[in-house]
């Protein structure tokens, strides 16, 4: 395991280096710190995509403080990305350690962290059960030699075609790592995927780099959005969203927009009696 982590810390540092040759392609920046995916502005025009703003150090951002994010991800990081937490006191009992990479929960960073039932915590800070061979393993998975876990791949090997890197912090398998894994037509590796975009500059005159990481024309009235599912025009933004503002969810059993979807809840005033709490997702529960 001592090997495993180190050799996990070994990749984390090249990675980190290739990061900031390839800034674009792996979401680091010429801007600095709290720089999003790599891209630079002037104003929040030039942004778009999942980093629309435009934070003072000319970076393209998802958010600039906690004000920007939702309840499911309420903690803004140093990237200006939103996610579940900043430290481990942000996190639950049930997962009470803060990946600060992912910015997500986790249950384990050590084997010591983990149950007998689910003896192993992966790369991703996971708990799960030992195995000893494939025959331990659900078909899609392999018995990873080095943790003695299932996994989604050990080796680039167990990949397919058409994800043919095996990723090493999540142990699955992915189309990219990094820019150069992706093509012309979608040049940018976001979360493991060869995008198309990931700022409105990205895109051709009249159109802008939406929340899918797809170039679409632009919009200026609800007119223009012609897809039923995202049928509001975000003027400020030229993207086409399922709605912006609240009476747009209106008479639906999701009532509230939060981040141009419609969802059940933004407070606990929102809920019915026999279901009064809104959780972090939005949804209230009894």
């Amino acid at each position: 395991m001592c090997n495993l982590e180190a050799t996990s810390r070994i990749l984390t540092i090249t990675l980190a280096v290739a990061c900031l040759t390839l800034s674009v392609a792996c979401g680091g920046s010429s801007a600095g710190a709290g720089a999003g995916h790599g891209a630079t502005c002037d104003t929040a025009a030039d942004c778009g995509g999942e980093t629309p703003l435009c934070n003072p150090s000319g970076a393209c951002v998802q958010c600039t403080g906690a004000r920007d994010c939702g309840a499911g991800e309420p903690v803004c990081d140093s990237n200006g990305f939103c996610g579940e937490c900043g430290s481990d006191s942000d996190c639950p009992a049930s997962e009470p350690f803060c990946d600060g990479t992912q910015r997500e929960c986790t249950a384990c960073r050590t084997n010591a962290d983990c149950g007998v039932a689910a003896p192993v915590c992966t790369p991703r800070g996971r708990c799960e059960p030992a195995c000893a061979g494939p025959a331990d393993c659900d078909a899609d998975e392999v018995c990873h030699p080095d943790i003695g876990a299932c996994t989604g791949c050990a080796t680039a090997t167990d990949c397919p075609l058409n994800e043919p890197l095996c990723e090493p912090t999540s142990l699955r398998c992915v189309a990219c790592v990094d820019a150069s894994h992706c093509g012309v037509a979608s040049p940018f590796c976001i979360d493991n995927k060869c995008e198309d975009c990931i700022q409105n500059t990205d895109c051709g005159a009249g159109k802008v780099c939406n929340d899918d990481l797809e170039c679409e024309t632009s919009c200026e009235s609800d007119l223009q959005c012609t897809d039923a599912d995202k049928s509001h025009c975000d003027v400020t933004s030229g993207v086409c969203n399922e709605c912006v503002e609240d009476v747009h969810c209106a008479g639906t059993q999701d009532p509230v927009c939060i981040a141009n979807k419609c969802e059940e809840c933004r407070v606990n005033e929102d809920c019915p009696l026999d279901k009064p709490i809104c959780d972090a997702e939005n949804q209230c529960q009894n």
